[in-house]
């Protein structure tokens, strides 16, 4: 588990501390650790604070920054998978 911590911190530590678009409240490291079969949520954090459910829901699926206004849709976010099925077809 080391070794994913580690690259978590990283992300986290690298997210929104390059000048790239954006305000501080789209830019960052959002983080929600789920069971990889049930899909069960089991912890949601934005830059390393804690946050419920609900605001884990409003920030994975808004389209555009309330604050700012940037166009989040195209977002590519990178996904650390651990056990379980490595893609949801299960290939």
């Amino acid at each position: 588990m080391a070794a994913v911590e580690q690259r978590l911190k990283r992300l986290e530590e690298s997210g929104g501390s390059d000048g790239g678009d954006g305000c501080p409240r789209c830019r960052g490291t959002l983080v929600s650790i789920r069971d990889a079969v049930s899909g069960e949520l089991h912890r949601a954090s934005w830059n390393g604070d804690e946050i419920s459910p609900q605001e884990l829901d409003e920030r994975s699926t808004e389209e555009r920054c309330p604050r700012c206004g940037r166009d989040m849709s195209g977002d590519v976010s990178p996904v650390i998978t651990i056990g379980g099925r490595r893609r949801p077809d299960g290939a």
